[in-house]
Protein backbone atom coordinates (compact mmCIF):
# COMPACT_ATOMS: atom_id res chain seq x y z
CA UNK A 1 0.00 0.00 0.00
CA UNK A 2 2.79 2.13 0.94
CA UNK A 3 4.54 1.75 -2.43
CA UNK A 4 1.19 2.00 -4.19
CA UNK A 5 0.89 5.17 -2.48
CA UNK A 6 4.13 6.86 -3.25
CA UNK A 7 3.94 5.33 -7.15
CA UNK A 8 0.78 7.86 -7.66
CA UNK A 9 2.26 10.50 -5.01
CA UNK A 10 -1.15 10.80 -3.13
CA UNK A 11 0.63 13.11 -0.50
CA UNK A 12 -2.88 13.62 1.23
CA UNK A 13 -2.79 9.77 2.20
CA UNK A 14 -0.11 9.06 5.19
CA UNK A 15 -2.04 6.26 7.24
CA UNK A 16 -4.41 4.91 10.09
CA UNK A 17 -3.26 7.94 12.84
CA UNK A 18 -4.32 11.16 9.72
CA UNK A 19 -7.33 8.92 8.31
CA UNK A 20 -10.02 10.65 10.78
CA UNK A 21 -8.77 14.05 9.47
CA UNK A 22 -8.49 13.14 6.39
CA UNK A 23 -11.16 10.20 5.56
CA UNK A 24 -12.19 11.54 2.53
CA UNK A 25 -8.70 11.21 0.48
CA UNK A 26 -7.55 7.72 2.15
CA UNK A 27 -11.40 6.46 1.69
CA UNK A 28 -10.43 7.37 -2.50
CA UNK A 29 -6.85 5.89 -2.17
CA UNK A 30 -8.22 2.36 -1.04
CA UNK A 31 -11.07 2.10 -3.48
CA UNK A 32 -9.03 3.08 -6.02
CA UNK A 33 -6.20 0.28 -5.03
CA UNK A 34 -9.22 -1.99 -4.80
CA UNK A 35 -9.85 -1.38 -8.31
CA UNK A 36 -6.35 -2.03 -9.31
CA UNK A 37 -6.44 -4.89 -7.81
CA UNK A 38 -10.03 -6.10 -9.49
CA UNK A 39 -8.39 -5.08 -12.60
CA UNK A 40 -5.36 -7.23 -12.59
CA UNK A 41 -7.33 -10.19 -11.36
CA UNK A 42 -9.19 -9.99 -14.42
CA UNK A 43 -6.09 -9.51 -16.75
CA UNK A 44 -3.93 -12.41 -14.93
CA UNK A 45 -7.30 -14.86 -16.10
CA UNK A 46 -7.70 -13.84 -19.33
CA UNK A 47 -3.98 -14.20 -19.50
CA UNK A 48 -2.96 -11.24 -21.32
CA UNK A 49 0.66 -9.60 -20.36
CA UNK A 50 -0.78 -6.02 -20.34
CA UNK A 51 -4.07 -3.57 -20.30
CA UNK A 52 -3.63 -3.69 -24.07
CA UNK A 53 -3.95 -7.02 -24.52
CA UNK A 54 -6.55 -9.05 -26.03
CA UNK A 55 -7.64 -12.29 -24.84
CA UNK A 56 -7.65 -15.25 -26.65
CA UNK A 57 -10.33 -16.66 -25.12
CA UNK A 58 -12.91 -17.67 -27.85
CA UNK A 59 -16.19 -16.68 -25.77
CA UNK A 60 -14.44 -13.43 -25.60
CA UNK A 61 -14.30 -12.57 -28.99
CA UNK A 62 -18.08 -13.86 -29.29
CA UNK A 63 -19.28 -11.55 -26.07
CA UNK A 64 -17.24 -8.85 -27.93
CA UNK A 65 -19.34 -8.89 -31.28
CA UNK A 66 -22.70 -9.70 -29.68
CA UNK A 67 -25.87 -8.28 -28.04
CA UNK A 68 -25.68 -6.11 -24.65
CA UNK A 69 -27.06 -9.23 -22.95
CA UNK A 70 -23.82 -11.46 -24.32
CA UNK A 71 -21.32 -9.15 -22.92
CA UNK A 72 -23.12 -8.72 -19.65
CA UNK A 73 -22.62 -12.60 -18.91
CA UNK A 74 -19.72 -13.00 -20.33
CA UNK A 75 -18.67 -9.64 -17.12
CA UNK A 76 -20.34 -11.62 -14.59
CA UNK A 77 -18.87 -15.27 -15.44
CA UNK A 78 -15.52 -12.52 -15.40
CA UNK A 79 -16.55 -11.26 -12.13
CA UNK A 80 -17.42 -14.81 -10.78
CA UNK A 81 -13.90 -16.24 -11.33
CA UNK A 82 -12.09 -13.04 -9.91
CA UNK A 83 -14.40 -13.60 -6.79
CA UNK A 84 -13.48 -17.65 -6.71
CA UNK A 85 -9.75 -17.02 -7.26
CA UNK A 86 -8.59 -13.71 -5.82
CA UNK A 87 -11.64 -12.28 -3.34
CA UNK A 88 -11.82 -16.26 -1.86
CA UNK A 89 -14.00 -15.67 0.89
CA UNK A 90 -13.93 -18.78 3.30
CA UNK A 91 -17.73 -19.20 4.12
CA UNK A 92 -16.54 -22.29 6.67
CA UNK A 93 -14.91 -19.93 8.73
CA UNK A 94 -18.05 -17.50 9.54
CA UNK A 95 -20.16 -20.45 9.81
CA UNK A 96 -17.54 -22.30 12.36
CA UNK A 97 -17.68 -19.23 14.52
CA UNK A 98 -21.34 -18.93 14.59
CA UNK A 99 -21.26 -22.33 16.13
CA UNK A 100 -19.03 -21.67 18.41
CA UNK A 101 -21.67 -18.89 19.84
CA UNK A 102 -24.21 -20.92 19.67
CA UNK A 103 -22.63 -23.60 21.56
CA UNK A 104 -21.31 -20.69 23.89
CA UNK A 105 -24.80 -19.50 24.56
CA UNK A 106 -25.99 -22.57 25.40
CA UNK A 107 -23.65 -23.11 28.02
CA UNK A 108 -23.70 -19.91 29.21
CA UNK A 109 -28.17 -20.98 29.87
CA UNK A 110 -27.30 -23.96 31.49
CA UNK A 111 -25.02 -21.39 34.06
CA UNK A 112 -27.56 -19.23 34.18
CA UNK A 113 -30.13 -22.04 35.55
CA UNK A 114 -27.43 -22.43 38.45
CA UNK A 115 -27.56 -18.95 39.64
CA UNK A 116 -29.52 -18.04 42.43
CA UNK A 117 -29.60 -14.43 43.80
CA UNK A 118 -25.98 -13.99 43.46
CA UNK A 119 -24.68 -16.86 44.02
CA UNK A 120 -23.78 -20.09 42.16
CA UNK A 121 -25.22 -23.57 42.98
CA UNK A 122 -24.06 -26.67 41.72
CA UNK A 123 -27.02 -29.11 40.74
CA UNK A 124 -25.20 -32.02 41.11
CA UNK A 125 -23.53 -31.78 44.66
CA UNK A 126 -25.29 -28.37 45.44
CA UNK A 127 -21.68 -26.70 46.41
CA UNK A 128 -21.82 -22.81 46.10
CA UNK A 129 -19.85 -20.56 44.35
CA UNK A 130 -19.42 -16.99 44.38
CA UNK A 131 -18.53 -16.49 40.44
CA UNK A 132 -18.62 -17.93 37.50
CA UNK A 133 -15.57 -19.12 36.74
CA UNK A 134 -15.32 -21.19 40.18
CA UNK A 135 -18.41 -22.43 38.81
CA UNK A 136 -16.99 -23.85 35.20
CA UNK A 137 -13.59 -25.01 37.13
CA UNK A 138 -15.87 -27.16 39.37
CA UNK A 139 -17.98 -28.76 37.04
CA UNK A 140 -15.05 -29.69 34.50
CA UNK A 141 -12.80 -30.75 37.64
CA UNK A 142 -15.13 -32.67 40.03
CA UNK A 143 -18.46 -33.60 37.54
CA UNK A 144 -16.49 -33.97 34.19
CA UNK A 145 -18.25 -31.33 32.34
CA UNK A 146 -16.71 -30.84 28.96
CA UNK A 147 -16.88 -27.11 27.52
CA UNK A 148 -16.73 -26.16 24.37
CA UNK A 149 -13.78 -25.35 23.08
CA UNK A 150 -13.35 -23.30 20.22
CA UNK A 151 -11.11 -24.83 16.94
CA UNK A 152 -8.06 -22.25 16.94
CA UNK A 153 -6.25 -24.23 14.17
CA UNK A 154 -6.83 -21.47 11.05
CA UNK A 155 -6.35 -18.80 13.16
CA UNK A 156 -2.64 -19.47 14.28
CA UNK A 157 -1.52 -19.80 10.66
CA UNK A 158 0.30 -17.37 9.09
CA UNK A 159 -0.56 -15.35 6.06
CA UNK A 160 1.26 -15.05 2.76
CA UNK A 161 0.86 -12.56 0.10
CA UNK A 162 -1.78 -13.99 -1.10
CA UNK A 163 -3.86 -14.11 2.06
CA UNK A 164 -2.87 -10.51 2.73
CA UNK A 165 -4.15 -9.54 -1.20
CA UNK A 166 -7.22 -11.39 -0.52
CA UNK A 167 -7.78 -9.90 3.16
CA UNK A 168 -7.32 -6.44 1.86
CA UNK A 169 -9.77 -7.50 -1.00
CA UNK A 170 -12.62 -8.61 1.07
CA UNK A 171 -12.34 -5.69 3.79
CA UNK A 172 -12.54 -2.98 1.37
CA UNK A 173 -15.60 -4.72 -0.71
CA UNK A 174 -16.96 -4.35 2.90
CA UNK A 175 -16.20 -0.88 2.93
CA UNK A 176 -16.99 0.04 -0.33
CA UNK A 177 -20.46 -1.64 0.06
CA UNK A 178 -21.30 0.54 3.36
CA UNK A 179 -20.74 3.71 1.59
CA UNK A 180 -22.73 2.76 -1.22
CA UNK A 181 -25.30 1.87 0.70
CA UNK A 182 -25.05 5.04 2.41
CA UNK A 183 -25.20 7.16 -0.63
CA UNK A 184 -28.66 5.07 -1.35
CA UNK A 185 -30.40 4.80 2.12
CA UNK A 186 -30.67 1.50 1.80
CA UNK A 187 -31.02 0.05 5.52
CA UNK A 188 -31.34 -3.57 5.14
CA UNK A 189 -27.33 -3.83 3.97
CA UNK A 190 -26.40 -1.51 6.55
CA UNK A 191 -27.47 -3.24 9.12
CA UNK A 192 -26.05 -6.73 7.53
CA UNK A 193 -22.67 -4.98 7.03
CA UNK A 194 -23.07 -3.97 10.81
CA UNK A 195 -22.95 -7.32 12.04
CA UNK A 196 -19.44 -8.03 10.22
CA UNK A 197 -18.19 -4.59 11.59
CA UNK A 198 -18.51 -5.66 14.51
CA UNK A 199 -16.35 -8.85 14.17
CA UNK A 200 -13.31 -6.67 12.50
CA UNK A 201 -13.55 -3.95 15.05
CA UNK A 202 -13.75 -6.62 17.33
CA UNK A 203 -9.95 -7.77 16.19
CA UNK A 204 -8.96 -3.94 15.94
CA UNK A 205 -9.46 -2.83 19.33
CA UNK A 206 -12.04 -0.11 18.52
CA UNK A 207 -14.31 -1.29 21.48
CA UNK A 208 -16.17 2.34 21.26
CA UNK A 209 -17.51 1.72 17.46
CA UNK A 210 -18.34 -2.56 18.09
CA UNK A 211 -20.19 -1.09 21.38
CA UNK A 212 -22.22 1.51 19.52
CA UNK A 213 -22.95 -1.26 16.13
CA UNK A 214 -23.53 -3.90 18.43
CA UNK A 215 -25.82 -1.21 20.13
CA UNK A 216 -27.37 -0.21 16.64
CA UNK A 217 -27.88 -3.91 15.64
CA UNK A 218 -29.90 -4.23 19.21
CA UNK A 219 -32.49 -1.66 18.92
CA UNK A 220 -33.48 -2.92 15.54
CA UNK A 221 -33.55 -6.13 16.20
CA UNK A 222 -35.09 -6.44 19.64
CA UNK A 223 -35.29 -3.59 21.82
CA UNK A 224 -37.58 -1.21 19.37
CA UNK A 225 -41.14 -1.71 18.47
CA UNK A 226 -41.96 -2.76 14.70
CA UNK A 227 -42.64 0.81 14.33
CA UNK A 228 -39.63 2.02 16.01
CA UNK A 229 -37.39 -0.29 14.12
CA UNK A 230 -38.35 0.38 10.38
CA UNK A 231 -37.88 3.99 11.43
CA UNK A 232 -35.02 3.83 12.55
CA UNK A 233 -33.81 1.50 10.18
CA UNK A 234 -34.48 3.64 7.60
CA UNK A 235 -33.89 6.92 8.98
CA UNK A 236 -30.12 6.52 9.17
CA UNK A 237 -28.68 8.96 6.46
CA UNK A 238 -30.55 12.16 5.14
CA UNK A 239 -30.31 13.97 2.14
CA UNK A 240 -29.65 17.52 1.66
CA UNK A 241 -29.57 18.62 -1.41
CA UNK A 242 -31.90 15.88 -3.45
CA UNK A 243 -31.49 13.43 -5.98
CA UNK A 244 -30.24 9.50 -6.38
CA UNK A 245 -27.37 8.18 -4.40
CA UNK A 246 -26.83 11.96 -2.53
CA UNK A 247 -27.42 10.75 1.37
CA UNK A 248 -25.41 11.60 3.84
CA UNK A 249 -25.25 10.01 7.57
CA UNK A 250 -26.83 11.95 9.59
CA UNK A 251 -24.19 12.70 12.19
CA UNK A 252 -22.40 14.04 9.21
CA UNK A 253 -25.51 16.34 8.69
CA UNK A 254 -25.29 17.51 11.94
CA UNK A 255 -21.51 18.53 11.89
CA UNK A 256 -22.22 20.32 8.48
CA UNK A 257 -24.93 22.71 10.52
CA UNK A 258 -23.21 22.82 13.74
CA UNK A 259 -20.21 24.35 11.51
CA UNK A 260 -22.76 26.80 9.77
CA UNK A 261 -23.87 27.36 13.12
CA UNK A 262 -20.58 28.31 14.58
CA UNK A 263 -19.18 30.25 11.30
CA UNK A 264 -22.92 32.55 11.67
CA UNK A 265 -21.75 33.20 15.51
CA UNK A 266 -18.18 34.22 14.78
CA UNK A 267 -19.06 36.55 12.00
CA UNK A 268 -20.99 38.54 14.33
CA UNK A 269 -17.86 39.19 16.30
CA UNK A 270 -18.82 41.85 19.41
CA UNK A 271 -22.17 42.46 18.07
CA UNK A 272 -23.30 38.77 19.53
CA UNK A 273 -26.09 38.25 21.80
CA UNK A 274 -28.78 35.55 22.51
CA UNK A 275 -31.33 36.81 20.51
CA UNK A 276 -28.69 37.75 17.60
CA UNK A 277 -27.61 34.43 17.48
CA UNK A 278 -30.76 32.84 17.61
CA UNK A 279 -32.02 34.68 14.93
CA UNK A 280 -29.09 33.69 12.31
CA UNK A 281 -30.01 29.89 13.17
CA UNK A 282 -33.34 29.94 12.86
CA UNK A 283 -32.98 31.78 9.43
CA UNK A 284 -30.67 29.45 8.05
CA UNK A 285 -32.70 27.08 6.22
CA UNK A 286 -34.65 29.92 4.94
CA UNK A 287 -30.87 31.62 3.16
CA UNK A 288 -29.95 28.39 2.31
CA UNK A 289 -33.14 27.85 0.03
CA UNK A 290 -32.54 31.49 -1.07
CA UNK A 291 -29.00 30.65 -2.41
CA UNK A 292 -30.14 27.36 -3.71
CA UNK A 293 -32.88 28.98 -5.72
CA UNK A 294 -30.57 31.38 -7.47
CA UNK A 295 -27.55 29.29 -7.89
CA UNK A 296 -30.33 26.66 -9.72
CA UNK A 297 -31.89 29.74 -11.63
CA UNK A 298 -28.80 31.02 -13.42
CA UNK A 299 -26.95 28.16 -13.55
CA UNK A 300 -23.86 28.57 -11.44
CA UNK A 301 -21.06 26.35 -10.23
CA UNK A 302 -18.74 26.89 -7.68
CA UNK A 303 -15.72 26.15 -9.50
CA UNK A 304 -13.03 24.48 -7.16
CA UNK A 305 -9.54 25.69 -6.95
CA UNK A 306 -7.73 22.31 -6.71
CA UNK A 307 -6.89 20.87 -9.81
CA UNK A 308 -8.70 17.91 -10.19
CA UNK A 309 -7.09 14.42 -9.97
CA UNK A 310 -6.65 11.91 -12.90
CA UNK A 311 -8.05 8.85 -11.07
CA UNK A 312 -7.95 6.53 -14.56
CA UNK A 313 -3.83 7.32 -14.88
CA UNK A 314 -3.94 6.46 -11.07
CA UNK A 315 -5.67 3.24 -11.71
CA UNK A 316 -3.34 2.63 -14.60
CA UNK A 317 -0.18 3.21 -12.69
CA UNK A 318 -0.55 0.92 -9.91
CA UNK A 319 -2.77 -2.04 -12.26
CA UNK A 320 1.34 -1.39 -14.20
CA UNK A 321 2.95 -1.77 -11.24
CA UNK A 322 1.17 -4.90 -9.68
CA UNK A 323 1.74 -6.71 -12.84
CA UNK A 324 5.48 -5.98 -12.74
CA UNK A 325 5.76 -7.35 -9.15
CA UNK A 326 5.31 -10.89 -7.87
CA UNK A 327 3.16 -9.96 -4.99
CA UNK A 328 -0.26 -10.84 -6.13
CA UNK A 329 -0.45 -14.00 -6.75
CA UNK A 330 2.32 -15.89 -4.68
CA UNK A 331 1.80 -18.06 -1.69
CA UNK A 332 5.43 -17.93 -0.51
CA UNK A 333 5.43 -15.99 3.08
CA UNK A 334 7.24 -12.75 3.42
CA UNK A 335 9.22 -11.04 5.70
CA UNK A 336 6.99 -9.06 8.49
CA UNK A 337 3.76 -11.27 7.40
CA UNK A 338 4.86 -13.77 9.88
CA UNK A 339 2.64 -12.30 12.70
CA UNK A 340 -0.29 -10.83 10.46
CA UNK A 341 -3.83 -12.26 10.93
CA UNK A 342 -6.33 -12.74 8.82
CA UNK A 343 -9.10 -10.24 10.50
CA UNK A 344 -12.20 -13.09 10.10
CA UNK A 345 -9.91 -16.35 10.06
CA UNK A 346 -8.42 -15.15 13.92
CA UNK A 347 -11.62 -15.02 15.49
CA UNK A 348 -12.26 -16.34 18.85
CA UNK A 349 -15.42 -17.75 18.94
CA UNK A 350 -15.60 -17.86 22.78
CA UNK A 351 -14.47 -14.41 23.63
CA UNK A 352 -16.98 -13.33 20.77
CA UNK A 353 -19.25 -15.03 22.97
CA UNK A 354 -18.47 -13.91 25.87
CA UNK A 355 -18.38 -10.36 24.88
CA UNK A 356 -22.28 -10.82 23.55
CA UNK A 357 -23.18 -12.19 27.05
CA UNK A 358 -21.91 -9.56 28.68
CA UNK A 359 -23.71 -7.09 26.72
CA UNK A 360 -27.13 -8.95 26.34
CA UNK A 361 -26.87 -8.65 30.34
CA UNK A 362 -26.18 -5.10 30.78
CA UNK A 363 -28.45 -4.49 28.36
CA UNK A 364 -30.99 -6.36 30.74
CA UNK A 365 -29.76 -4.50 33.90
CA UNK A 366 -30.21 -0.69 32.15
CA UNK A 367 -33.80 -1.35 30.60
CA UNK A 368 -35.14 -2.54 34.03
Amino acid sequence: MHQLRNKVNRRDVSGKDACIKNFRSHYQFVIDVLEAFVITAAVKILSIDNLEGIPCDPSYALADNGDATSKRQYVEKLAMEIWDQHINIQEDEILNLNDDISEGDQEANVIQTMKHGDIYSCDYCHKQYKTEGWLRRHLTNVHGYRFHQPDQNGSMSSMNAKDVKEAFMQTALLLLDDNDAMNMGDGDRLFRNAKFEVLLHSQTSHTKYRLWLWRMIAYETALLSDRQSYEYKWNTVVNINGGTGNNIPCDNMLEIYVHKVKDKIRAQGANLTYQSARMAVLSMPTLDAIKENLTSKIQSRIKSRKKPKTKASDITTMTDQLLDSPFFCTHKNILGLQKVKHPFHKLDGGKVQGWLTKQRSRAFLEMQ
